[in-house]
């Protein structure tokens, strides 16, 4: 935890010094996750910020696009076009897996009567903090004050884009492959690191990497922990038979 918060501290100080459109982008986040904290502490499901964690996404999207100085370009809506598309698949995906609501309800069992606070500092803000994470390339992609006409760097995202889109929607493309199945969940962010490097922002391309890394560190340990288990649930079953 404490590396969470110091990477997000480097983070923060990065991206403001970079663009400062991003610290209130980040203020905004957070008090939009601490109302749907209070909201499922009020409905007694926290649930729902998972779910609207992609939309709060391209919500920062569009509001980078209010904000930003590059205007209603044609490649600047359909930047936040394609967001607002990825966002609304990922809050499918959210919804009908159901994976991040096991996890919310493991750390409920486990948190008891401190679930409210474990809720906010565990669940919504670290939610707010990845999604200001992963919003910061599309943001500095529409705030550069850019020639608003298509470069070969957006079509470069846009295939990534559009790779990302289809290994999501078609998960048995990549199921059981330790290479391309975290592909679904990083290559709509290398898209859109490539927005921002077409905008002059090429440093934001820092945003995809981490995601990147992070996403096949947690393939890793998970495969890890599946591996680990797989003899106590023979032992488990061998024992129940006899």
């Amino acid at each position: 935890m404490p590396f969470v918060f110091g990477l997000a501290l480097a983070l923060l100080g990065g991206f403001t010094a970079l663009q400062p459109l991003q610290l209130p982008l980040l203020a905004w986040l957070a008090g939009v996750y601490v109302i749907l904290w209070l909201y499922g502490l009020v409905v007694d499901d926290t649930r729902v910020s998972s779910v609207l964690w992609g939309p709060t996404i391209a919500a920062g999207a569009w509001l980078g696009l209010w904000l930003g100085e590059g205007g209603a370009s044609p490649a600047n809506l359909l930047i936040c076009s394609l967001a607002t598309a990825w966002a609304l698949k990922t809050a499918a995906i959210s919804w009908l897996s159901g994976t991040e609501s096991t996890r919310i309800d493991g750390l409920r069992a486990a948190a008891g009567s401190r679930w409210p606070a474990v809720a906010l500092l565990r669940v919504h803000l670290p939610q707010a903090l990845l999604a200001w994470v992963l919003t910061a390339p599309i943001v500095a992609a529409l705030g550069a004050g850019w020639d608003p006409s298509l470069s070969p760097l957006h079509w470069v995202g846009l295939g990534f884009w559009a790779a990302g889109i289809l290994l999501q929607s078609h998960g048995e493309i990549t199921r059981g492959d330790r290479l391309l199945a975290p592909l679904r969940c990083t290559l709509a962010h290398w898209g859109f690191g490539c927005f921002a490097a077409a905008a002059g922002r090429a440093e934001f391309l820092i945003v995809p990497a981490l995601v990147t890394v992070a996403t096949y560190a947690h393939e890793q340990i998970r495969e890890r922990r599946a591996r680990a288990s797989r003899p106590l649930a023979l032992a488990f079953a061998l024992s129940a038979d006899g």
